[in-house]
This record gives C-alpha cells, sequence and structure tokens, in this order.
C-alpha cells in the first residue's frame, strides 16, 4: 500500500465513520399508516424504500434517499462503494432494469414500471408497501427517468416486427383489463385480458393503436369503416365498475357531454369504455356522439344500440298514431 492510498483511508475513516442509528434494523412501528421511508441497510451498504406505520420505530428512518445516503454513508463512502453507481449517468439508473414487484401488502394503486427491453413504460399494480424503485407514480415520470437506458445486456432496442411477434403475454397479476394484441399468425389485432403487471409490449389499449404499430398502412377504406363502427360501439358504453373491489380512478368517454371524465373501476371485468389516462381516453373517443351512430357501419343493422334521435322519433310516431285513433274513437 502506497503512503499517498494510506493517507485517504485513514481520511475515509475519519471524516465518515457510520453513525449507531445506521446499523439498527428497519422498524416499521406499531401504527398502521403507510408513509415511505428510507432505512440504510448495513449489509447491502445501500439505502432501501420501506412502509413506516407513522409512529414508534427508530432513526433509521428517512424521508428520502439521499438524506438516507448523506446520514449512513456519506459522499466519500458512496464514491469508494459504488463507484460505478456515482459514476452513472441519470440515463443508466440500475432501478429502471428492475422487475416490477408489486410489495407485501394488500391494497391495489395503479403505478407505472419500467421494461428495459421493450423500453416502455407499462402500468402495475402496486399493494402499497415493499417493491422496489422501479415504481412511478405516472407515466411521465417513469419515461423522464427510465426511456434513456439502455436495453439490458446492450443490446439494440426491440425493432416494431419484433414487438408485433411476441406472443400476448397476461402478465404475472390476476386484475382483467381488456386490451388488444397482434397476432401474426391470422395478421389482425385481437383483444385480450391483461393481468395488470408484466406482460410484453404486445399491448395496446385500442384495436386503432395496436394496427397502427404493427399494420401500418393496410387498412383500406371499408376496414376504417368497420373500425369507426367498433369505435363508436364501444365509446357508447356506459362506464361499468366490474366484479372485483379495488379502487382504481379510470377514465369513460361521457357521449353526452362528449367529454371524458373519471369513474371508479373495481379492477376485473367492466367494458371497453376505460382508460388509463385523459388522454388515451380522447384519443379513442374523441368526436363520438348519438349521432355518430347513424354514420357507423355499412348501412346494415350493425349491432349498435338506436340513437336518441331514432328513438324519439319512434316514440313520436307511436304517441301520434294513438291520439289519432282517440280522436276518432271519440268523434264516432
Amino acid at each position: 500500500m502506497t503512503l499517498k492510498t494510506l493517507i485517504f483511508c485513514l481520511f475515509l475513516h475519519v471524516s465518515h465513520q457510520i453513525p449507531d442509528f445506521c446499523l439498527k434494523d428497519m422498524e416499521s412501528g406499531p401504527c398502521r399508516a403507510l408513509h415511505s421511508r428510507y432505512y440504510y441497510d448495513s449489509v447491502g451498504k445501500a439505502c432501501y424504500n420501506f412502509k413506516y406505520g407513522g409512529c414508534g420505530g427508530n432513526e433509521n428512518n428517512f424521508p428520502t434517499k439521499e438524506e438516507c445516503e448523506d446520514k449512513c454513508m456519506g459522499d466519500a463512502l458512496v464514491g469508494v462503494r459504488w463507484p460505478t453507481i456515482t459514476s452513472k449517468s441519470k440515463a443508466d439508473a440500475p432501478y429502471c432494469y428492475l422487475k416490477s414487484d408489486s410489495g407485501n401488502c394488500k391494497e391495489s394503486h395503479t403505478r407505472y414500471h419500467y421494461d428495459p427491453y421493450s423500453r416502455h413504460c407499462y402500468t402495475f399494480h402496486y399493494s402499497g408497501c415493499g417493491g422496489n424503485d422501479n415504481n412511478f407514480d405516472t407515466r411521465e415520470t417513469c419515461e423522464r427517468s427510465c426511456t434513456q437506458v439502455k436495453t439490458l445486456g446492450g443490446a439494440v432496442p426491440e425493432p416494431k416486427d419484433d414487438i408485433c411477434n411476441q406472443k400476448a403475454e397476461i402478465g404475472d397479476c390476476k386484475a382483467m383489463h381488456f386490451k388488444y394484441y397482434y397476432d401474426a399468425t391470422s395478421g389482425a389485432c385481437t383483444n385480450f385480458y391483461y393481468g395488470g403487471c408484466g406482460g410484453n409490449g404486445n399491448r395496446f389499449n385500442t384495436k386503432e393503436e395496436c394496427e397502427a404499430r404493427c399494420k401500418p398502412g393496410t387498412q383500406d377504406t371499408k376496414q376504417g369503416t368497420a373500425l369507426d363502427a367498433s369505435k363508436v360501439k364501444v365509446c357508447l358504453k356506459e362506464p361499468a365498475t366490474g366484479t372485483c373491489r379495488a379502487s382504481l380512478t379510470r377514465y369513460f368517454y361521457d357521449h353526452i357531454t362528449g367529454k371524458c371524465s373519471t369513474f371508479t373501476y373495481g379492477g376485473c371485468g367492466g367494458n371497453e369504455n376505460n382508460f388509463m389516462t385523459e388522454p388515451d381516453c380522447e384519443s379513442a373517443c374523441a368526436g363520438v356522439n348519438l349521432k355518430t351512430q347513424l354514420r357507423s357501419g355499412d348501412g346494415k343493422n350493425s349491432g349498435v344500440a338506436l340513437t336518441s334521435d331514432v328513438v324519439l322519433s319512434r316514440v313520436s310516431f307511436v304517441l301520434c298514431l294513438f291520439w289519432s285513433v282517440a280522436s276518432r274513437l271519440q268523434l264516432s
């Protein structure tokens, strides 16, 4: 060991000794709140997230990861123990490579995780505690944090055709989200139920989105008309909570107001008028109203419910006929 190295090691020892409270085990405390906190793990030599109950516990409890690292690791120590982490740019954030983890509790919160294979952010259901840092409140935060990372193993991102050739994957969770995937065998986009976490990139919110991704330029006029009819059917459906008991905020298209509004989704069942975000809802249904039905389909019975104009017209005709008959009976 050179004199320079010895002096540097002595400097580290004197300038930063790990406080005793950093060596204590993580404690959630006796209360039942779910506050996101960080603790220092003396075995893993890193700060990790945990859920604090709100009372009790010990001093190995920090509101942010940065404060935990500052108190228990220190800038010098971080640089020595984890040079690959501190030298990495934001684009190489290690948590972006972690598999989505629902955690250990029993709640159901819609979160986003980054998939380094497809380089996209997907939803999953977070249980409320545990898990890892590949967990974001919004798609925007997920994309801002991870979309510049390299794919696993430094591989080239999957080309469009590779994603479209993948088989539909339900994923690891047990929700029932109505989605579409591209079936390379039949050459068509088909619906399936997605479990809510895991899976792959061959998963789309709408049939139009699936075909735009995997069948560009193949829709002719007749197909476009059929898609419009299908779109109208979906957007005219009433919001359906479904059969499960989760409490997830979703968006549905209200054909009366012509706007997308929120409703509470139970987590499974329901129908296709169910969107993760307001932009998704508007993109799928903007411009659809009751009168749109008259233009949907090919002039034959398209299976869409009668429009309000048609209903009113028929009711008026029946009433008119009734009063006409009644008047004649009175005159006779």
